[in-house]
This record gives C-alpha cells, sequence and structure tokens, in this order.
C-alpha cells in the first residue's frame, strides 16, 4: 500500500494557552482523553482498481483510539493486545465509512441519525436502517513521530443504481473530543484528487453524488 505522507501544521501562538487549557480540561474529566494538545485525524483514500477496493491510511494519536475503544468495550485495551486489530475494526466501522442512499438527503438529518449510531459496530450486525455501508478489513499499523498509522481496506457499499449519491461519514473521537477535527485526502485517479474537513457538528459530506461504477 502506497502512503502519501501527510503532516500536521505547526502552531506558531497560542501554545501555552493551549496546553494550560488541555491541562485543565484533563483534571476536570480525568482519564476521558488522551494527554496531548492536538486532537486531529488525517488520512488518505486510494482507489485500486485492482481489487475494486479503497486504500485507506488514517493517522491518529494512539492513546486517543485505546481510549475510545477501551471506553466503547468497558475494559482496559491496548495496541500491544493480540485482539487489538479486531476491536479496532469494530470501532472504526462506526466512526469512518461510505454510505450509499437511495435519496439524495438532507445533511442535518442524516447528522442526526448517525450521531445516534453507537460508538462500535459487530462485525456480524446488519447494515443500519440509514443505508448501505462499506466495510473495513485490516491490513496492519505502525508509529511515526508519537502518531499511529492505521492502514486498511475498505469494500465499498453496494449500490442500486449509478445514481445513487455516496456519503463519507469521518466521525473519529468527534463524540468525545469537542475540538477534534478531521480530514481525508482522496485519490480516485491520478487526475482526480480532492479533500474533504470534517469537525462536531460536520462529520458527514457528500462524497459523489453520481459515484463510479468499480
Amino acid at each position: 500500500m502506497k502512503i502519501d505522507r501527510m503532516f500536521l501544521p505547526t502552531r506558531r501562538s497560542g501554545l501555552l494557552c493551549t496546553l494550560v487549557v488541555a491541562l485543565a480540561a484533563i483534571l476536570l474529566k480525568g482519564n476521558s482523553y488522551a494527554n496531548h494538545p492536538f486532537h486531529v485525524c488525517v488520512g488518505q483514500m486510494r482507489w485500486s482498481p485492482e481489487s475494486s477496493k479503497w486504500e485507506v491510511s488514517l493517522r491518529m494519536h494512539p492513546r486517543d483510539l485505546e481510549l475510545a475503544i477501551a471506553e466503547a468495550n468497558r475494559k482496559n485495551i491496548s495496541r500491544e493486545d493480540q485482539d487489538f486489530s479486531s476491536h479496532a475494526i469494530e470501532f472504526l466501522e462506526n466512526q469512518f465509512f461510505l454510505l450509499s442512499s437511495p435519496d439524495t438527503q438532507d445533511l442535518k438529518v442524516l447528522q442526526k441519525r448517525i450521531s445516534d449510531l453507537p460508538p462500535t459496530k459487530s462485525l456480524q450486525q446488519q447494515d443500519s436502517t440509514i443505508g448501505r455501508r462499506s466495510r473495513l478489513e485490516w491490513v496492519g499499523m505502525e508509529s511515526e513521530r508519537g502518531w499511529l498509522w492505521i492502514h486498511l481496506e475498505m469494500t465499498p457499499p453496494q449500490s442500486d443504481g449509478e445514481k445513487e449519491p455516496l456519503y463519507l461519514v469521518h466521525r473519529i473521537f468527534m463524540d468525545r473530543i469537542e475540538a477534534q477535527e478531521n480530514s481525508v485526502a482522496i485519490l480516485q485517479t491520478q487526475t482526480d484528487r480532492r479533500s474533504l474537513q470534517f469537525k462536531k457538528g460536520q462529520s458527514v459530506k457528500l462524497f459523489r453524488a453520481d459515484p463510479p461504477k468499480p
């Protein structure tokens, strides 16, 4: 899997204030999220015509992921655990997915329906009534300068017609961290490249109004 490295912007001002606010929040909320000032998840989706799947790489802070999975499962979970990959898939499948809807829906209505979803999705659970959804497969993970890269393969949702709109949901950590911001670069082809930005209350974006057939 080829990865185009993406880097976070440097904050040149207000860092001390940010650290103070982050520390205060941690003291108030205990261990509800990791002790670091940057709460972002950046990623990349690259279409593979050979497999008809999306090759996905997501970069996040490892402690944020561990805490979110542990909270959802109500037990301590570390990325060193043998079953971490299965726990991660169960979590990410309900946090980052493509949604095929039979009709163009109002984004506010769709946002509300998705916000009511549980934090994790059982691998045997049927798709929600919100529409047909993609499936994730674990490829691997690697550390880079204190950040964690999660590599996945995404099988697109089945579509009943060529004109069926497709949405991307990226709500990773947004129900836990108020200032969470996410982004993803989408590489459909060498000439078809774009990016989407997500934040709290805006975790659903139109991916394609007229998605091409795989």
